[in-house]
């Protein structure tokens, strides 16, 4: 009989679950563990990743939104977290139906800024509290949400980003 051996990030994860019960959720896909977090709890969760002693994933190295239209939650928001001092990466994920919002992580990551706004400009997705929300280039030349599902296929189709703004607010 064999037995699996635990990987840092799985150690990690391990140590999340532990310390905030019934918050979080291990998912496993292919090799890599994930954890699926409470939206309310995501900053904590972070915060606890980013300084617990042992652990120090200080890098939000990417964020991206996956949809899943037309499931529901529709939306799944990705963190990647490296800690050097381990030189291992883990994976943090929320869920959100359509139109709900998140709350921001750019005064915990710098990093956070910018990808959050990429992923307001490309799936509509907002973030409460971001300092500073709003459109990259490709907002000056069109009001679609190129990535999210429901993006128009051409420019006279009639969903809109001011549309969708005007569902989420």
């Amino acid at each position: 009989m064999t037995t699996a051996r635990l990987t840092i990030s799985d150690k990690a994860i391990k140590r999340l679950s532990a310390q905030f019960a019934g918050s979080v959720a291990v998912e496993t896909a292919g090799f890599q563990t994930n954890a699926v977090v409470e939206k309310r709890r995501l900053r904590d969760i972070l915060l606890f990743l980013k300084k617990e002693e042992g652990l120090a994933y200080s890098m939000l190295t990417d964020l991206f939104v996956v949809d899943h239209h037309p499931k529901d939650p529709r939306f799944e928001i990705v963190y990647l977290l490296t800690s050097w001092e381990l030189k291992d990466r883990v994976v943090v994920k929320v869920r959100l139906v359509d139109g709900e919002r998140m709350p921001t992580v750019s005064d915990l990551f710098d990093a956070a800024n910018w990808l959050e706004r990429e992923a307001y400009d490309m799936f509509g997705v907002r973030f409460d509290d971001h300092p500073h929300l709003r459109g990259s280039s490709w907002w000056k030349i069109s009001t679609a949400t190129p990535c999210a599902r429901i993006s128009p296929r051409k420019a006279t189709d009639s969903t809109s980003r001011s549309k969708l703004n005007s569902k989420k607010s």
